[in-house]
């Protein structure tokens, strides 16, 4: 019986060790999710800096912190200056979205 591989991140599993690298670095690494967003504004990190270094953005993450105060228009910029991915169609969240956000949750969070 093959051994099974397993990512440790989603539990997923694969049958071979180089399959389960391949997902974790396509998946999980430099991904920004609302449960990575979630723990880094209960330890106090900035959103700014965690939308600065990320390489991808999920829809999840960047409704909240549009929901904490956030200025779509601002998280938009600092991921377009960084070359940061976002995981959805953006134009179609900003037509259903107009109006939303303040900036002060962005520089103080």
């Amino acid at each position: 019986m093959p051994r099974k591989h397993t990512c440790p991140v989603c539990g997923r599993t694969f049958s071979s060790k180089s399959a389960e690298y391949e997902h974790f670095n396509r998946e999980h690494v430099g991904k920004l999710d609302k449960d990575g967003l979630e723990y880094a504004v209960s330890v106090g990190i900035p959103l700014w800096k965690m939308f600065r270094d990320c390489e991808r953005v999920t829809k999840e993450a960047f409704e909240y912190a549009v929901s904490l105060g956030v200025s779509p228009e601002e998280l938009l910029r600092v991921c377009r200056d960084n070359g940061t991915e976002l995981l959805f169609d953006v134009e179609k969240w900003m037509r259903g979205h107009k109006g939303q956000a303040t900036l002060e949750a962005w520089v103080v969070g």
